[in-house]
């Protein structure tokens, strides 16, 4: 079974902080020596950009999706282009791309970023809410980044009851995310020799 998560992240220059360049380096360096492909949404600035080339430079897979309207309105904005061809999949519409990398990944990563990423994640956690897929999700909460929405998060459900609410998506550190990530593969590999077996 071929690995794969999809991690939103931002893709502007503004969001290069140090620390969570470093972090991000971090965790494209593990997903990519445990053979765990990146699908992200195919940006060769911010940290999509550090993401992406990180997964790569450590011989790891990437599968970006990018939507064609970036090319013809944004200047400044591109596809990363040391994705070979098949692994860069052009879509119409950022509805098409939110699919798509909804549908390659076996979970979903958020990472610091802008209302672009929080939109795309924040669609995926109600997609879990409403049942529509049971994919883990974990919010990553470099050096603090989420806590106002944690806590808001705290406030809602406690309040409004948010539906299916999983608080073990939000993670405060790289070895908590990490420890997630080979839980779960684990126990797909269980689940698959289990299914074999029978």
């Amino acid at each position: 079974m071929k690995k794969k998560i999809t991690v939103y992240c931002g893709s502007s220059p503004k969001a290069l902080i140090p620390s969570h360049v470093e972090q991000t380096k971090q965790l494209a360096t593990f997903m990519a020596k445990n053979k765990i492909g990146l699908v992200y949404g195919g940006s060769n600035i911010g940290l999509m950009q550090v993401i992406s080339n990180t997964v790569l430079d450590n011989g790891g897979e990437v599968t970006g999706v990018y939507p064609h309207i970036f090319t013809k309105n944004n200047e400044h904005e591109f596809a990363n282009p040391r994705l070979k061809v098949d692994n860069l999949i052009l879509v119409d519409t950022m509805h098409q791309r939110k699919q798509i990398m909804s549908d390659l990944g076996d979970a979903y990563i958020a990472l610091p970023g802008g209302v672009g990423t929080m939109e795309e994640f924040l669609e995926i956690i109600t997609w879990y809410s409403l049942k529509i897929h049971s994919k883990p999700i974990w919010i990553f909460n470099m050096d603090g980044f989420y806590k106002p929405l944690f806590d808001l998060f705290d406030t809602m459900n406690k309040e409004c009851r948010i539906k299916n609410w999983n608080p073990s998506m939000c993670v405060n550190t790289m070895q908590e995310l990490e420890k997630n990530i080979l839980d779960f593969y684990t126990s797909q590999s269980q689940n698959m020799s289990h299914l074999l077996k029978n």
